[in-house]
């Protein structure tokens, strides 16, 4: 029995060092990227050929130009549609400029490969990762996605809630995609379960360049 706890309290403590490690290493690589940065949620599955990976590509662009890194999943689909927005940025010496990272998850995301030039980290957890993601960003855009996609969005409303992180701006894009979960949301939780502040935490549109003004102005009060 005793020997049965010690193995497990060695388990535990190896688990513990290689978690700080992985930690350590993605802090190095994060700290390289001009701070404050936006973080942009999407679908793995979306095409590139498709509207929403357009709009990524788009959107990510646009603040790169403005100065503001993005941070973003290191998978296809949207993900890689927000990095190779950001890195098709060059500076005026025409040298790519380090303005997004991109966070795998090993076992998930290892086998891909983007034509696209842009860092990526490989951590071993998810949670890993969306702490990565929220951890400096000051902004964040959601396009639709499936449980991956959810599973960051209702974390980052839940760490919103219950104030481990402010309150900045949360951007769903797609009005017709997330008219269910808005309906859910104004008709069943709010009714039961949510507060009026709760069941507003985020902002909902297709315009790309209202989702920019309102997540730069966040940007731009964090820089002051």
């Amino acid at each position: 029995m005793k020997c049965k706890s010690f193995r497990e309290c060695c388990n535990i403590l190896t688990h513990s060092i290689k978690v700080g490690w992985e930690l350590t290493r993605s802090f190095t690589q994060l700290s390289k990227l001009n701070m404050p940065c936006i973080t942009i949620f999407g679908s793995a599955k979306e095409g590139k050929d498709r509207n929403y990976c357009k709009k990524a590509f788009a959107l990510a662009r646009r603040f790169v130009e403005n100065d503001v890194p993005v941070l973003t999943g290191g998978g296809p689909g949207i993900m890689e549609s927000v990095n190779c927005g950001a890195a098709s940025v060059h500076d005026k010496n025409k040298k790519e400029k380090k303005y997004t990272i991109g966070i795998a998850v090993k076992g998930v995301d290892t086998w891909f490969e983007s034509a696209c030039f842009y860092n990526i980290i490989h951590v071993n957890y998810f949670f890993m990762r969306k702490w990565l993601l929220t951890r400096y960003s000051v902004g964040f855009v959601v396009f639709p996605g499936g449980i991956g996609t959810m599973d960051e969005l209702f974390d980052l409303l839940n760490l919103t809630k219950h104030h481990k992180i402010p309150e900045f701006p949360i951007i769903l894009i797609g009005r017709d995609y997330w008219k269910p979960l808005v309906e859910w949301f104004q008709n069943s939780l709010k009714a039961e379960f949510l507060n009026e502040r709760l069941a507003n935490l985020f902002i909902v549109t297709d315009d790309l360049d209202e989702a920019f003004a309102i997540v730069y102005e966040s940007c731009k009060i964090f820089k002051k």
